[in-house]
């Protein structure tokens, strides 16, 4: 059966088997995980719960071996499995560094197309 679709997460659930199109021409071709991990990696993401908190939480999680960026009070940093987000929450644990929200994300079809394409979905 082909399914033509421009959701990429209905692509995500319903295909075994996915083709990445742009201006008429195939640019990808897979599983939707193996075209994630042709992109990206997953990352681990923490917003701190104090703004005053961002300095030290990267010094914090660079001495763990990670390599975060900052986004407003939220760190995210590019892990390669999901034991880092037990790394990230140790480490700030003991640096005294409160943390509102903290999360594992994995790359999306979105990224997918957006990083083939260039363009958006």
């Amino acid at each position: 059966m082909l399914l033509t679709t421009q959701y990429l997460e209905e692509a995500d659930r319903l295909a075994d088997s996915i083709t990445v199109l742009s201006q008429g021409k195939v640019v990808a071709a897979g599983t939707a995980a193996e075209l994630k991990s042709r992109i990206g990696r997953r990352t681990v993401s923490a917003t701190l719960a104090a703004a005053a908190d961002i300095g030290p939480a990267l010094d914090t999680l660079r001495r763990a071996g990670l390599d975060p960026l900052q986004s407003g009070r939220t760190l995210i940093a590019p892990v390669e499995s999901s034991r880092a987000l037990a790394v990230v929450v140790r480490a700030l644990d003991d640096a005294g560094i409160e943390a509102d929200e903290l999360g594992l994300h994995e790359p999306t079809l979105d990224d997918v197309y957006l990083t083939l394409t260039g363009a958006r979905s």
